[in-house]
């Protein structure tokens, strides 16, 4: 399976209520919640997300009923900046979807965060073998993350 080389710019928007303002054609993507968890303490990694279909704003909107239960919230979204070198927006069809996709499940799956319930303890079956860069403010997100690294399910080879 060819890997691919996704490189995804990150900003810290801030608050939560910050995201309201993210509704133009290119706030689509990758998002993380931090805030405080009883046991990783303040600005702890809880949540990671996509959105695809509707902006950062829009995927807001549906977290809303617990974000306003937690403490000190901040939000950083994620945008895919390149797939192998190629301009991200050259991608907005089947592959750009995929991508994201098996960026989210591999993010979590790297980081597991408390508040995921999925791609935690297992790794879903991959679209695409990607090599993760993240750039810009990336909160607690390793640097760089890769299917190479994902143990195989029945303790064969990993992907080359």
């Amino acid at each position: 399976m060819e890997e691919y080389l996704v490189e995804i710019d990150w900003t810290r928007v801030g608050k939560s209520d910050c995201v309201d303002g993210l509704t133009e054609e290119n706030d689509y993507g990758l998002y993380e919640i931090a805030g405080y968890h009883p046991v990783f303490g303040d600005d702890s990694l809880l949540y990671i997300g996509m959105t695809q279909d509707q902006t950062f704003s829009e995927r807001f909107m549906q977290h809303k009923s617990w974000l306003k239960d937690e403490w000190d919230i901040t939000v950083y979204v994620g945008r895919i900046r390149s797939i192998d070198g190629k301009d991200s927006q050259d991608f907005h069809g089947n592959l750009w979807r995929s991508v994201v996709e098996d960026a989210e499940a591999l993010l979590i799956y790297f980081h597991a965060p408390p508040y995921n319930s999925r791609s935690i303890s297992e790794f879903p079956e991959p679209t695409h073998n990607l090599r993760i860069i993240n750039l810009g403010d990336c909160g607690d997100l390793y640097p760089e993350v890769s299917h190479r690294a994902v143990r195989p399910k029945d303790g064969g080879k990993r992907p080359e």
